[in-house]
């Protein structure tokens, strides 16, 4: 009798922490997916705050200095950093407006990106290493008599872009923590103005297919290429897509195992950078929702996502 009892408690032993385990993990993701949907929706109102900024001051707007600022909850107006650099101001999450006049995203268009941030307990000493960033391009246009008001110092007409991707890029999760600042959702890639490949880098990109121009868009991290965790990064679509990963050509045979067993076929099709270096491109088909791209793990370049 007294055996069976001790084998009873040696097996609760081993399935208590098993179930404990579990459920730890299913709280975890079920938190990390909240989070997500509530960073995306802050990412949201942040970029109706910035439209409501430009509408309501078109001269001041134009006249905002490159940079990041804090948008805090209940804001409308921006902030200086300082104010919210690793200090929450919305509901436990940092957002922040990255504003870009020039090049901007065309003659007369201001780059704006709302990035919103939040930690937990896989980011390291603190970190804010999750984030979900909504790029726009706010044209500087007068909303009573609607014509282009140019920059003080810029008297070049404006240029016809391409029309951007109608596929929007959201809840960006990036796993190489120790890179993760240097990735962002980007949107209407373009070659002209040099669009920097990389955000740890000064690469640009001086030749694109004309099915990719204008399209969303991942800036990676170079430095990414080494890292061996899988995945390396998902993102939401918000329909059903073609995703494209650019691989140097230079990694030799085999590609990624993933290329292959994943189900991603080889486009045909190349993209060049200034460094200088051709990347090839694969493709696959994925259903709105959530994406996932695994590691590189090479001494060459990191790979970029494009879905036009």
């Amino acid at each position: 009798m007294l055996i069976e009892v001790l084998v009873a408690l040696s097996l609760l032993g081993i399935i208590i922490p098993s179930i404990t385990s579990v459920v730890i993990t299913s709280l975890s993701n079920a938190q990390k997916s909240n989070n997500q949907n509530l960073a995306t929706k802050y990412a949201q109102e942040g970029v109706e705050v910035v439209r409501q900024i430009r509408n309501n001051n078109y001269t001041a707007f134009q006249q905002l200095s490159d940079g990041v600022y804090c948008l805090g909850k209940g804001k409308t107006s921006f902030d200086p950093l300082s104010g919210c650099a690793n200090t929450p101001n919305l509901d436990g999450f940092i957002r922040t407006v990255t504003i870009q006049q020039t090049p901007g995203c065309d003659t007369n268009v201001t780059f704006a990106a709302v990035t919103v941030s939040w930690t937990d307990a896989k980011c390291s000493g603190g970190s804010y290493c999750h984030s979900s960033k909504l790029v726009s391009c706010f044209a500087r246009v007068n909303p009573i008599i609607g014509f282009f008001t140019p920059l003080p110092t810029n008297t070049q007409p404006p240029t016809i872009a391409p029309t951007p991707s109608s596929t929007t890029l959201s809840n960006l999760s990036v796993f190489d923590t120790a890179n993760a600042s240097s990735w962002s959702l980007q949107s209407n890639l373009q070659i002209t103005p040099p669009t920097q490949q990389y955000g740890d880098r000064s690469f640009t990109f001086t030749n694109l297919p004309s099915q990719l121009v204008g399209a969303s868009w991942i800036r990676t991290a170079n430095d990414s290429k080494s890292y061996t965790g899988n995945p390396t990064v998902t993102f939401t679509i918000n329909r059903n897509a073609r995703v494209y990963v650019g691989i140097d050509q230079r990694i030799s045979p085999p590609k990624p195992d993933w290329l292959s067993s994943e189900g991603w076929t080889n486009s045909g099709m190349t993209f060049k950078t200034s460094e200088p270096q051709t990347f090839s491109l694969y493709y696959k088909d994925f259903n709105a929702g959530s994406v996932s791209i695994q590691a590189l793990n090479t001494t060459q370049d990191m790979y970029t996502a494009i879905v036009p």
